[in-house]
């Protein structure tokens, strides 16, 4: 008799367990790695690039940049304008991450941007996905945009004149 109640138990237990695990599979919310967020992220910024909208690509940025960088819509508008021409293909963004999940920086890359005028670009961002020490500095730090028309990166000395910044830590 024991047995039997044990059994019964037993099947009722892995019965609930199941069912319970069928229901809350289709509520789960789809885990994404540091990388794949910093992908999404940098999707969302080449389309504000595409776009010029200055209050998406802001609104991206970490509180900290935000204080830090008081001109950052002035470095928009330059950074908008560097580009020459209208952005109409670019290659799929190439994310990374670094870091311990309490201080876990990521980035992303968007290479082969060309525009109608037949200008070429490099599209970086740089941001902090968590920050222990200061959740202020959450979010994108700096934006980086490179003028790859006529450049050889593996011989330039001087970026100056071939790259453009938004925000800080550069």
């Amino acid at each position: 008799m024991k047995k039997r109640v044990l059994s019964i138990f037993i099947m009722a237990l892995l019965i609930t367990q199941l069912a319970s695990c069928g229901f809350h599979r289709g509520h789960r919310k789809e885990y994404k790695t540091p990388t794949r967020q910093a992908e999404e992220l940098q999707t969302k910024i080449m389309d504000c690039f595409v776009n010029k909208d200055k209050e998406t690509l802001k609104g991206f940025f970490s509180k900290y940049t935000l204080e830090q960088c008081p001109e950052i819509e002035e470095q928009m508008e330059e950074a908008f304008s560097f580009l020459d021409g209208s952005i109409v293909s670019y290659d799929a963004p190439d994310g990374d991450e670094a870091g311990s999940y309490d201080d876990k920086s990521y980035s992303a890359d968007t290479d082969h941007i060309l525009t109608d005028r037949g200008t070429e670009y490099r599209i970086v961002f740089i941001g902090n996905l968590t920050c222990l020490e200061d959740d202020s500095k959450v979010g994108v730090l700096y934006i980086k945009i490179a003028d790859m028309t006529e450049v050889d990166p593996y011989t330039v000395e001087d970026w100056s004149e071939y790259i453009k910044y938004i925000g800080t830590g550069y």
